[in-house]
């Protein structure tokens, strides 16, 4: 896939911390500048002496150098992390949309390569293509075919044979009494383009009780079996730890897989947990290899368990897809291409502040480095940003 970027994340807040394999480079607002340990291998940014809107930030006392370098302009921060593992060298780009105080942030890129010097040798590696990765719900009206090709620049511009999007739906069955050991779900079709994809059932059972919050529900019939967070979260966003079945599309149109658990209550409107009722929820993920136009063929999903004396069906939640990450060659993508899908939780439209993008250049594994990001504007202002040195730690 050349430089298509991969994704490590643990689902946790924009404080969270980065594990697994790659090296990452993060850009993100002051409130998440909170001190934490250094985990794994990692690089010490070494940022130009004298310059005063430069800061160290993360690991906490007797942890070694920090991992992060924050950068602040015009009332808007910035930070950059590092992390490498034995052969790849990864990038991930955050910042947030707003400032502390309330301030719009637009901080936008010029269309040129992330550059990469190994300070060694002199070898310099570009970076062109990135995952976006959508840190709030960017929902698409689950009735309408999702066509990315069309409205979003960025992945427009990315080769064909790396192009690829990965969106997922919610579903919740409430129960009153026990929640059940077994649990069927089958999906609608889907259309990949001219081709109709026939999901498998999804045959669930209950696994085991994670801190007395809630039961995993396992699916036991599909073809794979992943429990790399690192493998699962590149592709489906923040599944964390919970063993994920994939199914593969034989022509490798798309691939899903599932995260379901079981809650032995709920909350009722005023965050109270209602112990009267269980819930099963369940998040599928669909990632879609290449730019084909993508529609479910029908929003009601049969859900079955035993005890069930006739056909159960419910509508996906909130009638949308959720878009989770595309290729993109745009570092400042800002999705107003894309039809947006407005339920009651968004009256005012789909959160888009916090931007992530994530990239990679496999086997480049160098002892120190210079990163130079392209020429960046804040608020339609230059933010001359210099090179920053990189040292292994």
């Amino acid at each position: 896939m050349g430089n298509i970027l991969k994704s490590v994340d643990d689902g946790n807040s924009k404080s969270r911390r980065l594990i697994g394999s790659g090296f990452l480079v993060t850009l993100q607002v002051a409130t998440s500048f909170l001190l934490s340990a250094c985990y794994g291998p990692y690089y010490h940014p070494v940022f130009p002496e004298n310059n005063t809107t430069s800061f160290s930030i993360g690991c906490g006392p007797g942890e070694g150098p920090p991992d992060r370098l924050g950068m602040e302009i015009d009332g808007c921060y910035a930070s950059l992390s590092t992390r490498a593992d034995e052969g790849n060298l990864w990038v991930l780009l955050d910042w947030e949309g707003v400032s502390l105080y309330g301030k719009e942030c637009a901080l936008e890129f010029y269309p040129e390569p992330l550059v990469i010097e190994d300070l060694d040798t002199g070898s310099r590696k570009e970076i062109k293509i990135f995952r976006r990765k959508c840190m709030y719900d960017v929902s698409l009206d689950i009735d309408q075919p999702v066509d990315l090709l069309s409205h979003i620049p960025g992945f427009a511009a990315v080769p064909p044979s790396e192009r690829r999007y990965t969106m997922a739906i919610s579903l919740k069955r409430k129960f009153k009494g026990p929640l059940p050991e077994t649990s069927r779900i089958q999906l609608p079709d889907i259309s990949v383009g001219s081709r109709i994809i026939k999901p498998p059932p999804l045959e669930l059972i209950r696994h085991n009780v994670i801190l007395s919050d809630y039961y995993d529900y396992i699916p036991v019939s599909w073809t794979e079996e992943v429990t790399s967070e690192t493998s699962v979260s590149g592709a489906f966003g923040s599944i964390g730890s919970t063993p994920v079945y994939v199914w593969h599309e034989e022509s490798s149109l798309l691939r899903l897989a599932v995260l379901s658990r079981g809650y032995p209550y709920i909350f009722d409107n005023y965050g109270r947990p209602n112990k009267d009722f269980q819930q099963i929820s369940a998040t599928i993920f669909v990632e879609v290899f290449g730019d084909e136009v993508v529609h479910l063929k029908d929003r009601q999903v049969a859900w079955h368990v035993p005890g069930d004396r006739q056909g159960h069906s419910l509508s996906v939640k909130n009638n949308a897809w959720y878009l989770l990450t595309y290729t993109t060659s745009h570092l400042s993508e800002h999705l107003r291409h894309l039809p947006l899908y407005y339920d009651h939780d968004h009256k005012n439209g789909p959160l888009q502040s916090y931007h992530n993008y994530r990239g990679v250049i496999p086997d480049f594994h160098p002892k120190k480095f210079r990163l130079t990001l392209p020429s960046a504007k804040m608020n339609g202002v230059d933010w001359p940003i210099p090179p920053i040195d990189f040292i292994a730690k």
